[in-house]
């Protein structure tokens, strides 16, 4: 057996703060719930596409998955942008407009505090 390392050169902690080969072991502190966090934009949109139903506008079935993967291309960032996609998924009449609008602030609000970290999901 040699002295040298096991890496090739590279020193490799190798103690009870590492797995075995080298990587820290985390506690997973500060890492996000990411299914935690999908299944409520999905809760979120579900419950978004009836209420826009329930306010009379002609949702089809299959705009809440719709509206699920414009908002992972557009993301979380921009308000506008995420209303504007949503938008183009959810409302297939011009004149849905107006109540689409309004019910999206109440949607966005939901969404995001769920989101947040502390929110109310988290605390739920």
């Amino acid at each position: 057996m040699s002295d040298e390392p096991r890496s090739g050169g590279f020193d490799i902690l190798d103690d009870a703060t590492t797995d075995g080969v080298g990587v820290p072991k985390t506690n997973g502190a500060g890492v996000p719930d990411f299914a935690a966090a999908r299944d409520h934009v999905r809760d979120e949109l579900v419950r978004f596409a009836r209420a826009l139903r329930r306010a009379g506008m002609d949702v089809p079935a299959n705009a809440a998955t719709t509206a699920a993967r414009a908002l992972v291309v557009v993301g979380f960032d921009d308000r506008e942008r995420a209303r504007t996609a949503l938008r183009a998924c959810l409302v297939t009449d011009r004149a849905d407009r107006a109540t689409f609008d309004d019910l999206f602030a109440e949607f966005w609000r939901r969404l995001t505090a769920g989101l947040d970290p502390g929110g109310p999901a988290e605390r739920a």
